[in-house]
């Protein structure tokens, strides 16, 4: 069944078309690179800091294609047993191989790929027998047929090199830190997903309204007073100011979409705390509060915000702008 929450956040879409590309390639073109005697890229690396989306996306293209995906975490493969994180290993290639066969093309998702097969100079005994075993899974003797293997990761330059020569996984995607307008975007999405709206003026119709609490950021809703528009069993739909959206979205420097997500909803259970019947729609107070909860996950180790100012905005040092 369709997950109408899975679609391209802002600031995926160029990442979205490179993994689309290749499933692409792999469901229609196979005759054309059989004809050519090549194979077509079948690895992807995707990397960048957490709760950017990497995940979201992989998942997101396999309901696009409506291709099955199987996933590989951590947990599966680090057993006490000798050879049992081999094995499974194994069992997932060759569920990956079948549904290859039976449906054309299939997805390996292999998730936190730098604790399964990091760099074996620095590794165990255990985990360079799964790094060599993964190697021999992706280019060995035997094909593994149509078979996309995507691997994510926080920390790409802990993998084993060998993993990310070509015939393995060599497409590699970065997805970056969501910039000011994506994080503009995102932030519309989460809104509308509990009833908020941005509209530059509020609609009298057939609304009500209701008389908004006394707070520091309060100016930056419409006039002094929400406007509800349809009552459901959760919330009210209601409208923001344009600006407070912007405000959000500075006020958000090196959040990921994940971060954002979490803000919105730290929002909205604070206005249920507060507020156990209803009747006031999200308040930039409950925002106040959801700050205090949800910090950045992208440091400044990750990313910094350029200014847009320029030298010519700065009055004086001359000598120092030479």
């Amino acid at each position: 069944m369709e997950d109408p929450d899975l679609f391209v956040l802002p600031g995926l879409e160029s990442p979205f078309e490179k993994l689309a590309e290749l499933v692409y390639f792999s469901l229609h073109h196979q005759a054309d690179f059989a004809r050519l005697h090549v194979s077509p890229p079948r690895g992807v690396l995707i990397y960048g800091p957490p709760g950017v989306g990497k995940t979201r996306l992989v998942k997101t293209v396999a309901q696009k294609f409506n291709i099955n995906v199987y996933s590989i975490v951590g947990s599966e493969i680090q057993s006490p047993y000798f050879g049992q994180g081999e094995k499974v290993l194994v069992q997932k290639f060759n569920q990956a191989v079948d549904d290859a066969e039976r449906n054309s093309c299939s997805l390996i998702f292999i998730d936190e790929l730098d604790t399964i097969a990091p760099n074996r100079d620095y590794a165990s005994n255990h985990e360079t027998r799964l790094v060599s075993s993964l190697l021999v899974l992706l280019d060995g003797i035997k094909s593994r047929g149509n078979v996309i293997v995507v691997g994510a990761s926080n920390r790409p330059n802990s993998i084993d090199s060998a993993l990310r020569r070509p015939g393995r996984l060599e497409r590699e995607i970065s997805i970056n830190v969501p910039t000011r307008s994506d994080r503009k975007a995102i932030l519309t999405y989460y809104l509308s997903r509990f009833g908020c709206r941005t509209a530059p003026a509020p609609t009298t119709t057939t609304s009500s309204t209701i008389e908004s609490g006394t707070s520091p950021l309060s100016p930056l809703f419409n006039n002094k007073k929400y406007t509800c528009l349809t009552k459901t069993k959760f919330f009210f739909a209601h409208f923001f100011r344009k600006d407070f959206v912007e405000w959000l979205a500075g006020r958000t420097v090196g959040f990921v979409g994940a971060d954002l997500e979490a803000l919105c909803r730290e929002a909205y259970i604070h206005s249920l705390t507060h507020n156990p019947d209803l009747m006031r729609p999200l308040a930039a107070s409950d925002f106040a509060e959801a700050f205090k909860l949800v910090p950045a996950s992208a440091k400044k180790g990750y990313t910094i915000d350029v200014s847009d100012y320029s030298w010519d905005d700065i009055g004086g040092l001359y000598e120092t702008k030479q």
